[in-house]
C-alpha cells in the first residue's frame, strides 16, 4: 500500500494541514473521501 503511504504523508503534511487551515487533521480510515472519473469526449 505504497499509495496510501504517500497519500497520508501528503495529506498530513504541515503545508496541507496550513492551508486546509487545521493544524490537527489527520487521514485515517474513518476520513470521507470523493472519487471522481472523467471522459474525455473532445480534444481541440
Amino acid at each position: 500500500m505504497q499509495w496510501r503511504a504517500r497519500h497520508e504523508a501528503f495529506w498530513q503534511s504541515e503545508e496541507v494541514r496550513g492551508q486546509l487551515g487545521d493544524r490537527d487533521f489527520r487521514v485515517d480510515d474513518n476520513t470521507l473521501v470523493l472519487a471522481q472519473r472523467f471522459r474525455l469526449v473532445h480534444t481541440v
